[in-house]
């Protein structure tokens, strides 16, 4: 745990501190790293990712930035220098490996960032990419206008807002329909979760699906999860095997909706029916990727367009 959450980020960070071209925030906080940066521009009512914008003001000269995620390391690219000598040394061919055990990778193993690169791979990257392209795309902005003006309606003159909060609700119904179809609200119902103490209550669809991201994030950061990795990867003891049951039970009652699903505009549909080979349980999980993929930077570009509007 020291050598991880303290010595390890700062034997990197003495290192690369030698560097005039890297730049770090001036402090590292044991644990949350990055996110006690993130956490200090929010009760500054800043946008989280605006230490970007400091850096590039402030460090003109700066190719990239040594930024921690938790105990993780990134280094973020940050010039067009750096850029072209970054695409120098990435390899002609990238294959992916085992995310069962990172977090929300867990809801939906087998999808198109776990799977290497065969033809398996290729086919439902292809169909996907092919179905969800401008022209297919653009005709539900009527729903996304609408289910925003929706939100819009409940506002009230100088009521404070948690623009957060509101558009990650409202884009996560925007994503939901557009990818299971418009009626996945009135006919998924009502399921059984279970929390890390065994208490089970009933959660609709959101709710269910975004308790559940959280808790793969926590079960993951468990102390005994970190140090022993393989409880998590086989779902051993408490609470990875509480987190897989509510995994399961997401994708069977998923499943069954989509069984019986007739809205043939979403794009599990139109995927599915382009090459009915492909495997519609993985092509399930694929559509569950697609949530990790866009609900933040939706949310915050509709939060980006209404705060300037």
């Amino acid at each position: 745990m020291l050598y991880s959450f303290v010595y390890q980020p700062y034997a990197l960070r003495r290192k690369y501190g030698k560097y005039p071209n890297v730049v770090m925030s001036k402090k590292y906080t044991p644990l949350l790293g990055e996110y006690s940066v993130i956490r200090e521009l929010a009760k500054q009512n800043k946008y989280q990712g605006y230490f970007a914008i400091e850096d590039s003001l402030n460090n003109p000269q700066a190719d990239f930035r040594l930024t921690f995620s938790g105990k993780i390391p990134y280094f973020m690219v940050t010039s067009s220098k750096s850029l072209d000598e970054f695409k120098k040394l990435v390899p002609k061919d990238i294959d992916r490996w085992d995310y069962t055990i990172k977090s929300f990778g867990r809801m939906s193993i087998g999808s198109l960032d776990q799977l290497r690169s065969n033809s398996e791979w290729r086919k439902r990257r292809d169909a996907i990419m092919k179905t969800i392209g401008i022209n297919f795309s653009s005709r539900f902005i009527p729903l996304m206008l609408s289910k925003i003006k929706k939100a819009a309606d409940n506002w009230k003159v100088e009521e404070f807002i948690d623009f957060g909060t509101e558009m990650k609700n409202v884009t996560f119904e925007i994503i939901t329909e557009i990818l299971f179809g418009r009626d996945i609200k009135d006919k998924i119902g009502l399921h059984d979760y279970k929390d890390f103490n065994g208490k089970v209550t009933q959660k609709d669809f959101q709710d269910y699906f975004l308790t559940l991201t959280k808790d793969t994030i926590r079960a993951k950061n468990q102390l005994h999860s970190i140090m022993f990795p393989f409880l998590v990867h086989n779902n051993l003891f408490k609470p990875n095997n509480i987190v897989q049951e509510n995994v399961v039970r997401l994708w069977d009652f998923l499943n069954k909706f989509l069984s019986e699903n007739k809205d043939d505009n979403s794009v599990f549909s139109r995927v599915s029916s382009s090459d009915p080979s492909i495997d519609r349980d993985f092509l399930m999980k694929d559509m569950i990727l697609y949530y990790f993929a866009g609900h933040d930077t939706s949310s915050h570009g509709i939060s980006s367009i209404i705060f300037h509007v």
